[in-house]
């Protein structure tokens, strides 16, 4: 089970696997098919967490801006992108100024005209999600202008918040400080406007689950929902840009667990628009038969799995007899010790666990951050990263790739450098061989097979007499809770873990990398440390996290975070990848997968699903185009190769 970041980009493919449909729609270029394992909780977009909910609302509600398959932002319900250049951002950044496109109506679920979306709409939907004390707000509370201080109570004149509406048609936002990201989080359920009236009339039903519970501005409509069963979509005929909504009827049927050989056979019968598929599975030989020149991967998801060490162990239920837990800690807290066993993992054979050998390569991810998740001068983020590494490190860091996909970091003459450095720094105050804990549920059979894979890579790269991996199987929710579920420092019962994953909730480095800023990082706790927001050196944790350099870390977070010129975004990101290298560069991060480069066979036609990062553009069906073929592999990486060119 992974950590995540609730709000997310799926955008890079939309389909997963399906337990069965009926006929309807079988190979149809007009009808989408997928499946869906959890109801939805709430069509109150503004205050909804879930990703089946946001899924939804991306469908149901027309945002300010969308994202095309290139990840480009493109007017939506707004008529233009506001720059300074057209004078829709100040000179200071503090001023973003929309004019909202004429002619996008809201509708009922019957498809009779409501009236039209206006500026207020997105006034009231701002207002809305504080009152319902929407999770999701509070990743504005300190870039609008005022509306901290109306989330927290300090006042209740949501006019003093910086959101405004000039007239029907123009929208300006004041933020409290530059935010060059502030785009990215137009995507997301506050910003999703609400008409007031309507709201105001339901009151307490309004974002039930019924389709007449909401009001639609959207390329959809609700057309029918069953529980456990079935959720279904048309298109919106009264939608303002319908010309691009090529899929007309959307399904999505009810399953709460699937086998991956299930999904092949629901593809193959044309009940399944796309299909998620297990190399490793018995069934894959008979997919590559029969689709040999379909099967594809996926682009990079924005989410990453990573795995972490405890820098401050104070639980010790998951041990063993031999765990000196001195030695333990004092091996951990050194930076060389840590480079050893991250350069020693052979991070392919870990996810040959999962997708074999073919394709193991394909999901492996060497940061934090997507590598191509912001441009850097021309070139990727991961190219950027990959210029500063060595400043952060010495030579074993040169000439090293971090981009997806690619696996540079496995060094086994390097690791061995770095431990005998490691060794000589630590001299007799240890006791050798290092015992590492490692804490698995009982019942997570691959999960235990990709430890022992670890377990084996790193005792044979830096020898069983210097290090020893100890798997210490356990109950799951005892082991959750002593590992991803630990809310404090003191609760992270483990010397490493591999259960965490991240996803940006906007498109700026900074939604990876503050995790582990040492004064407010929200996963602190899985290094066995907690957030401090004072002084340093009044931190009771000080001494830690400086030994392990997380304040120097804040620093360069602090220092990238202060560059805010919206013209000039290369300084900002390019500040970042100093601050993910030195992440990287000090092993207090162990990155190995992106959530995503899946195994696929998919009707989408290359080119025509919306591309994002962050927020719920991705979660759009517009834009998609179906063919009723398999499409080729060969088609899908020269898009794949077109859209990396054009962002160079």
């Amino acid at each position: 089970m992974m950590k995540i970041g609730k709000i997310f980009a799926i955008g890079l493919l939309i389909c997963a696997t399906l337990a069965g449909c009926g006929k309807k729609g079988a190979n149809s270029t007009e009808t989408f098919q997928d499946y869906f394992n959890l109801d939805p909780n709430t069509l109150d977009f503004g205050k909804a967490t879930f990703e089946e909910d946001l899924k939804l609302g991306a469908n149901f509600i027309e945002p300010l801006v969308e994202t095309n398959a290139y990840g480009d932002y493109l007017p939506a319900a707004a008529s233009e992108i506001p720059t300074t250049e057209n004078g829709g951002i100040s000179e200071d950044g503090l001023t973003w100024t929309f004019k909202i496109r004429k002619g996008v109506k809201w509708v009922t679920s019957e498809g009779e005209v409501y009236g039209e979306e206006t500026a207020g709409d997105y006034v009231f939907a701002l207002k809305h999600a504080a009152d319902v004390k929407a999770e999701f707000a509070h990743f504005s509370a300190d870039v609008i202008a005022g509306y901290k201080d109306y989330l927290d109570g300090t006042t209740t004149d949501f006019s003093t918040v910086g959101v405004k509406a000039v007239d029907d048609h123009t929208l300006q936002f004041t933020l409290a400080t530059p935010t060059p990201y502030f785009i990215s989080l137009l995507t997301t359920g506050p910003y999703f406007p609400v008409n007031e009236k309507f709201a105001t009339e339901k009151g307490a039903d309004y974002g039930k689950i019924a389709a007449d519970d909401i009001l639609y501005s959207g390329p959809y409509i609700l057309d029918a929902f069953s529980s456990k069963s079935v959720i279904e979509l048309k298109a919106n005929d009264e939608y303002w840009d319908l010309k691009n909504v090529h899929v007309k009827h959307v399904k999505l049927s009810y399953s709460e667990s699937v086998e991956s050989d299930q999904a092949y056979e629901n593809f193959k019968n044309g009940n399944l628009t796309c299909a998620v598929l297990k190399p490793a599975e018995n069934y894959f030989k008979n997919v590559e038969k029969e689709y040999k020149d379909n099967i594809f991967i996926a682009n990079p998801s924005a989410f990453t799995a990573f795995g972490k060490f405890n820098l401050n162990r104070a639980a010790y239920e998951f041990s063993t007899a031999e765990h000196d837990n001195a030695s333990t800690k004092a091996a951990l807290l050194n930076k060389n010790f840590r480079l050893a066993i991250l350069r020693g993992w052979d991070r392919t054979a870990y996810l040959t666990m999962i997708n074999t050998k073919k394709y193991a390569d394909a999901s492996i991810r060497n940061e934090m951050t997507p590598s191509d998740f912001v441009s850097v001068n021309g070139g990727t983020y991961a190219e950027a990263v990959a210029a500063h590494a060595p400043e952060e490190g010495d030579s074993g860091w040169k000439g090293v790739s971090f981009a997806d996909g690619v696996d540079d970091f496995h060094d086994v003459k390097i690791a061995k450098a770095y431990l005998a450095k490691a060794k000589a720094e630590l001299g007799d105050s240890v006791k050798w061989p290092i015992h590492l804990d490692l804490a698995v549920g009982s019942k997570a059979e691959n999960r235990i097979n990709r430890v022992k894979s670890f377990k084996a890579s790193i005792e044979a790269a830096l020898g069983k007499d210097n290090v020893v991996l100890d798997i210490n199987l356990g109950n799951e929710d005892q082991v959750g809770t002593a590992t991803y579920a630990a809310t404090t420092g003191a609760q992270s019962d483990f010397d490493m873990d591999f259960s965490y994953g991240w996803g940006s909730s906007f498109q700026d480095p900074s939604a990876y990398l503050n995790i582990y800023n040492a004064k407010s990082g929200s996963l602190l706790a899985g290094l066995g440390l907690d957030p401090f927001a004072g002084e340093p050196k009044s931190d009771p944790q000080f001494e830690v996290k400086k030994t392990v350099g997380l304040y120097e870390y804040t620093d360069l977070l602090e220092k990238a975070g202060a560059i805010t010129d919206v013209n000039d975004l290369n300084a900002r990101d390019d500040a970042y990848a100093k601050a993910e290298a030195y992440l990287v560069g000090n092993a207090l991060i162990l990155p190995y997968q992106n959530m995503g480069s899946e195994i696929m066979l998919s009707h989408i036609k290359p080119g025509t699903q919306p591309l994002a990062h962050s927020g719920t553009s991705g979660e759009r069906y517009k834009f998609i185009e179906l063919q009723k073929a398999a499409i080729k592999n060969a088609d899908f990486v020269k898009f794949q190769k077109e859209r990396e060119a054009r962002g160079k």
